[in-house]
């Protein structure tokens, strides 16, 4: 492994790390960390034993689009309607990466979309059941929108989830 896989491998853990403490804190569950791959970049095991992949993927803007949209455009975040149109085009990649490859936990693997852009309260008031759905078929155990964008603030991530049913919408945490 060179420095700079290690250094992807080194940020990858630290945002698990603090997924891992906002979803003890919505889902009740614990998720131990067992071992850390490439594909899917971990796996954990839940408090009843099961192991399960988990996938991190961050969510950002182009870099050649970048420059022109903070500089020229005034837009310091990415627009809501943009974040969900990357969160699914980002998901389904994965999804047919996933099944490309034969991952080991193909089907019980959660996908972890990171955003330090726009805060995923936003989101609540954009997205419905059609969303849901499409996120449904991708083949995913569970997909979180991990909100990074309070962290330096307050240390705390957000969840907004995607699927599965159970834990679908906007999960705060008092600051």
């Amino acid at each position: 492994m060179n420095d700079k896989e290690l250094s992807r491998k080194i940020e990858e853990r630290l945002y698990l790390d603090h997924f891992i403490q906002a979803y003890e804190y919505v889902t009740e569950e614990l998720l131990e960390i067992i071992e850390e791959r490439e594909s899917p970049d971990f796996v954990c095991k839940r408090q009843d034993g099961t192991l399960i992949g988990v996938e991190l993927t961050i969510i950002m803007r182009e870099p050649e689009n970048e420059f022109y949209e903070t500089t020229i455009l005034k837009k310091e975040f990415i627009y809501i309607y943009d974040l969900i149109d990357k969160a699914y085009f980002l998901a389904k990649k994965k999804a047919e990466k996933k099944q490309k490859d034969k991952w080991p936990l193909n089907n019980n693997t959660i996908l972890i979309l990171l955003i330090s852009e726009c805060p995923v309260y936003e989101l609540q008031y954009y997205i419905d059941e059609t969303n849901y759905e499409e996120f449904s078929l991708l083949g995913f155990s569970e997909i979180w929108l991990a909100d990074f964008t309070e962290f330096s603030s307050y240390g705390d991530v957000e969840l907004f989830g995607l699927f599965s049913k159970k834990w679908c919408g906007y999960h705060p945490r008092p600051h």
